[in-house]
């Protein structure tokens, strides 16, 4: 029989071993926990701003000691939001992670038009048997958040008469972090013609403009014809931003002149004149534009040795649909053989100009038709005085 002390000794000995081993238990992980690993989920980015109605992407990391497929979940999206996982180029639920190396998985975030500014909280989960992990993300609703676009005329209105063209230098500002391909649109007053068209790419339907860059915009505008004096209003838009981008653009129409010159109404273009003697002629100068027609001069065109002159050299103010007669006296060369000649008349102004031609047909004089007959009586008269006195002999 072993001694009391042998005994005791022993005792604590085995409720040392016991309180040793269940230390140890407590301390150490279990082979399943070991047999599980780590799992992580993270972003570089996890807080973003956006304007309303924008989109927001994250990339997300996961990283797992063992290969293992991982189940995902995402929460805290409004309901009026959309918050998907997308992996491969598919809406995504699960990936298939291998040991220390993430797939690639992209959240995409799209805010609401109408959501009010404030920051939500969106969780995206990752969890494969026992382990799970998670990141908290960010999207703070701000209406300049995500930058802006901006279209921009240093001289946004002209003046000038309806038959011009008026042209329109346009710059884009991309005042955002991405890259936007913008598609331009254009109003204009009914029968004008407005074209917006990239400065580089004129032909282009749509174009890339940088972050941070800008490009040129060309507008070009045809008034209607004779288009009455106005201010008109044009609009171009640059639609691919966050925002369409608008620029307002005025043309103020002075008006035109358009200046016609004919014969009065029902009479020919065309006379009779005899050599070296004296015709007058109607002109009637018309303006038949939608503004005033001033110093408007009135010229010819003869023929070498003849002259016209007018009693009105000048018309000081012509309105628009008036006419005005000018009486032109034209005297052909006194040496002008009998035919047909054409005068060209010219009404001017600095806005405008028109010509006519006029035929003038030269005919012989009646004074040399009456020398002629004249000398033709004094030949016979002569004739007969000569047969009477010498005739008898």
């Amino acid at each position: 029989m072993e001694p009391a002390s042998v005994r005791g000794r022993g005792s604590r000995a085995l409720r040392v071993g016991l309180a040793v081993g269940l230390l140890a238990a407590l301390l150490a992980p279990s082979s399943a926990v070991l047999a599980q690993g780590t799992l992580e989920i993270s972003t570089p980015y996890p807080g973003v701003s956006v304007q309303p109605g924008a989109s927001a992407s994250f990339t997300i990391d996961l990283k797992s000691s063992e290969s293992r497929q991982v189940d995902l979940a995402v929460s805290g999206a409004p309901a009026d939001w959309t918050a998907a996982l997308h992996g491969g180029g598919f809406s995504v639920t699960s990936v298939f992670v291998t040991k220390d190396e993430s797939p690639e998985l992209r959240l995409d975030v799209k805010v609401a038009d109408g959501a009010p500014e404030g920051t939500t909280r969106i969780t995206v989960r990752a969890t494969s048997g026992s382990l799970s992990a998670e990141v908290a993300l960010s999207v703070t609703v701000a209406a300049e958040a995500g930058g802006t676009v901006a279209l921009t005329s240093d001289v946004p209105s002209q003046r000038g008469r309806s038959d011009q063209t008026f042209t329109f230098n346009l710059q884009l500002e991309n005042n955002t972090p991405q890259q936007l391909t913008f598609t331009l649109s254009e109003t204009g007053p009914p029968g004008w013609t407005v074209e917006a068209r990239p400065s580089s790419q004129s032909q282009a339907a749509s174009f890339v403009v940088e972050p941070g860059a800008s490009s040129g915009v060309t507008v070009t505008a045809t008034p209607a014809e004779n288009a009455p004096s106005d201010t008109y209003q044009i609009g171009v838009q640059a639609l691919g931003g966050p925002a369409p981008a608008e620029q307002a653009l005025g043309v103020e129409i002075t008006g035109n002149v358009s200046l016609a010159l004919s014969a009065p109404s029902g009479q020919p273009l065309s006379t009779t004149a005899t050599a070296g003697g004296e015709k007058q002629y109607t002109l009637e100068v018309t303006n038949n534009g939608t503004s005033p027609a001033e110093n408007v001069t009135i010229g010819s065109t003869p023929p070498s040795g003849w002259t016209v002159t007018f009693d009105l050299d000048a018309i000081a103010e012509l309105q628009p649909g008036t006419s005005q007669n000018v009486i032109a006296t034209i005297q052909p060369a006194a040496e002008a053989i009998a035919g047909d000649y054409v005068v060209t008349f010219r009404a001017s102004s600095a806005e405008a100009s028109e010509t006519v031609d006029v035929r003038v047909t030269v005919e012989t004089s009646i004074i040399w038709g009456i020398v002629g007959l004249a000398a033709i009586v004094l030949v016979i008269a002569g004739l007969l005085y000569v047969f009477q006195r010498y005739g008898r002999r």
